[in-house]
């Protein structure tokens, strides 16, 4: 899935700091413009200090350096109390029982003075990359937050610095910073064109350039006949159901067939699927109806050449990719009683590497 990201959030346990499993999530994205939240911080043990330090040492080697754009306050035992702004310098509390009532909270003279050491850091930061916000801040007119904060998504979006966000998921409390975060500095999908193929579909030709990039087999007895379900990215033009598409990865297919007709399209809703009638350029949507199609697969709708040749190098390159995928480090026999619980293993182990091409 992290092929069809225009950006991540990379999460960090907040009692633990940066784990095994971060350092390869990070590794993982580093391609990406991404926004870190420090979470849990609803636990006692927790520091600002310790979690920016263990940012700065332990992930791996990156262009983006973690900086912070909020500031933790705590209560007497060590718990999260409120988050501040270091943009606007304001802190913000989470009142009710799920934190959604944002209130505004007060700042102690002892903590102001830490607030504006780690003010004076992100200030200082984007001065030195940031030219235009450096002639700024020389100029003393870095006190505008509308300013800083275009600095911050200048340089995420230029993976420079990864901003850092802090709260509880659990408590809710930082969680609508976050999303604002989110939809402030990392891309969306046209600021993220320059990753994404050039193409530009005729509206006689009603072409379409997609990606697969997760499927799932069906689950119930309703469910298979409409046979896999396929998460896609859209990558240019639209596509609607009973479009045949093509697969320009597996020229033969899978069984022997290169275009298969779209069942029906849905929109991903956290848990839930939405039913819709097109998915756009940009989009992330769930397919039913290709059953042989596979994670990686690029596939395509329409007949002009500059959708054929795109194609094609998009192809070629996931090929490329999947040739130098990390092999297998673990092993592991498996053995049933009976023949009839082999074949129940057989499927299941099927299923398996439908949803997990590492697993061989």
């Amino acid at each position: 899935a992290v092929r069809v990201l225009d950006g991540a959030v990379v999460v960090i346990d907040g009692t633990a700091g940066v784990q095994a499993q971060t350092r390869t999530i990070w590794k993982q994205t580093d391609h990406l413009p991404r926004v870190i939240f420090v979470n849990k911080l609803d636990r006692e043990g927790c520091t600002y200090k310790m979690n920016m330090t263990s940012l700065n040492t332990r992930l791996p080697p990156s262009k983006a350096k973690p900086l912070a754009i909020q500031y933790p306050l705590w209560r007497p035992r060590g718990a999260l109390r409120s988050v501040v702004d270091l943009l606007t310098t304001k802190a913000y509390s989470f009142e009710g029982k799920h934190g959604t009532s944002v209130v505004e909270d007060t700042i102690g003279d002892h903590e102001m003075a830490e607030v504006m050491e780690a003010r004076n850091e992100l200030l200082e930061t984007l001065a030195i990359l940031d030219e235009d916000f450096g002639t700024a801040y020389l100029d003393r007119s870095e006190e505008d937050p509308a300013v800083v904060a275009d600095a911050v998504r200048r340089q995420c979006l230029q993976r420079t610095i990864s901003p850092v966000c802090f709260g509880s998921a659990l408590g809710n409390q930082g969680i609508q910073h976050l999303l604002d975060a989110v939809a402030l500095y990392l891309p969306n999908p046209i600021d993220a064109h320059t990753a994404r193929p050039e193409y530009v579909p005729d509206p006689k030709d009603g072409g379409v350039l997609m990606e697969a990039f997760k499927v799932l087999p069906p689950m119930g007895k309703e469910e298979k006949d409409k046979g896999n379900i396929v998460y896609c990215r859209i990558l240019s033009g639209s596509l609607k159901a009973r479009a045949a598409v093509t697969n320009q990865t597996r020229k033969s297919g899978v069984k022997g067939k290169t275009v298969e007709s779209v069942r029906e399209l849905f929109y991903p809703k956290a848990s839930e699927i939405e039913p819709c009638k097109e998915l756009r350029g940009g989009e992330v949507g769930v397919v039913t109806g290709l059953n042989n199609v596979r994670s990686g697969d690029i596939l395509t709708s329409g007949s002009s050449e500059q959708l054929r040749k795109l194609s094609t190098v998009m192809a070629n390159r996931m090929k490329d990719a999947a040739a130098h995928a990390p092999s297998c480090v673990c092993f592991a026999p498996f053995t049933t009683p009976t023949l009839q619980q082999d074949q129940e293993l057989a499927k299941a182990l099927d299923r398996m590497m439908l949803e997990d091409p590492s697993i061989e």
